[in-house]
């Protein structure tokens, strides 16, 4: 009985056969082009990588209504994801929030992070509280834990929201600081939002950590004290 084959229909692309590439003769010898799925496959791939919840993927620019103590993260945030060609291979590359709860630091990290993504820009949003929580769960699977570390250090942007927000221990501030140190290093951006100051940053992550996310993010670094606007709301 001979192999089962595919009809068209089964495939998203009947061009290529969703192997995203095209053979093509070329001076007599058969050469793979890119096909034209292979743009919007690509992107479809690094938004099931981001991290983005379905929720997350929804925040913008434009439906973010700044309030007068927001003026300040709204611009800076834009003008990051706008100039972020020019900003990326800066020394400090980074951006931050910290502060109060509810002032919109989701938000506005999601929609660089939803901006970048439309731009072809590889970028994992993470929730701290829940990566270390996987982190934790896969000290039981060999391999693991240096899979998921490396993954979230050596992408091209990363963003942590919610920063030191779980329990600190001496095994949490060592996963920290390998993702941290290899992104201070390799100078990768890496974005952050906080309930914390900086002084309590130092208490909770360590002084190496939270010195060179200082360093990666000083310019870029806004501290809002404001009204909860999620209940205001």
């Amino acid at each position: 009985m001979p192999d089962y084959i595919p009809s068209s229909a089964e495939y998203e692309c009947t061009d290529c056969k969703d192997r995203e590439f095209l053979y093509k003769e070329h001076g007599g010898d058969w050469v793979a082009v890119p096909c034209h799925c292979r743009p919007k496959k690509r992107m479809r791939r690094l938004i099931r990588a981001s991290g983005l919840t379905e929720m997350l993927r929804k925040k913008t620019f434009d439906n973010f209504k700044p309030k007068p103590k927001q003026q300040e993260m709204y611009r800076v945030a834009t003008d990051f994801a706008k100039n972020y060609p020019n900003i990326k291979n800066k020394r400090c590359n980074g951006l931050a929030y910290t502060g109060t709860v509810g002032t919109g630091k989701t938000h506005l990290l999601a929609a660089i992070a939803n901006f970048l993504l439309s731009k072809g820009i590889s970028v994992c949003f993470v929730n701290t509280p829940s990566f270390i929580s996987e982190l934790r769960r896969s000290q039981f699977e060999e391999g693991r834990i240096d899979e998921q570390v490396d993954a979230i250090s050596n992408i091209e942007v990363v963003v942590f929201d919610d920063l030191a927000k779980e329990k600190s221990t001496e095994w949490v501030q060592n996963q920290y600081y390998k993702i941290v140190n290899h992104r201070y290093i390799n100078n990768l951006p890496t974005l952050f939002s906080t309930n914390s100051n900086m002084e309590e940053l130092e208490e909770k992550l360590g002084d190496a950590t939270a010195s060179r996310l200082y360093a990666m993010t000083k310019d870029r670094l806004i501290h809002i004290v404001d009204e909860d606007h999620r209940i205001i709301e």
